[in-house]
Formats: C-alpha cells, sequence, structure tokens
C-alpha cells in the first residue's frame, strides 16, 4: 500500500497503462481486478487509494470486466463506488 500511495504522490497517473505493448497493457484498476493472490479487502483498501487520486472506472472498462470476475465483493464496491 505504501508503494501504491507513494507513486501515486509522485504524480503517477492513476489510470497509467504500464505500456507493455501486448493484450495485458491494461489500466491499474484492471489489474487489480485480475490479482488472484489478493484478498478482497486489500483489493477495495488499493482500489480506494487509486479512487481517491482520480482512476477512472471507465478506463478499460473496469466496472465491467469486475463484474465478470470471481470476486463479486469487489465487483460490487467498485459499482458503489462508481454511483457517488
Amino acid at each position: 500500500m505504501e508503494l501504491v500511495e507513494g507513486l501515486l504522490q509522485t504524480g503517477i497517473d492513476a489510470n497509467s497503462y504500464p505500456y507493455t505493448e501486448d493484450e495485458t497493457d491494461e489500466p491499474p484498476l484492471i489489474w487489480l481486478i485480475t490479482a488472484d493472490a489478493l484478498d478482497t479487502d486489500t483489493k477495495i483498501a488499493v482500489a480506494a487509494l487509486l479512487l481517491r487520486f482520480g482512476a477512472d472506472l471507465a478506463e478499460g472498462e473496469a466496472l465491467a470486466f469486475a463484474m465478470e470476475s470471481n470476486d463479486p465483493l469487489f465487483a460490487d464496491y467498485l459499482r458503489r463506488s462508481m454511483q457517488h
């Protein structure tokens, strides 16, 4: 968490792509959705941080992607975040 917050505080865009130049080139929220090794609480904490720094749920269709994921609680968090 500290690393993510530090990067965001230095000006890294919360919607930036990692520039891998292949099909896995996705914004941070998409990477977070696919991070099966992270538990839901950790995903929510990182997503809240990204959203606080301007992450856009429409970028990369994160909300739609989350709704198809194996983490319905995280998808619901993102859906509720979009309504605010």
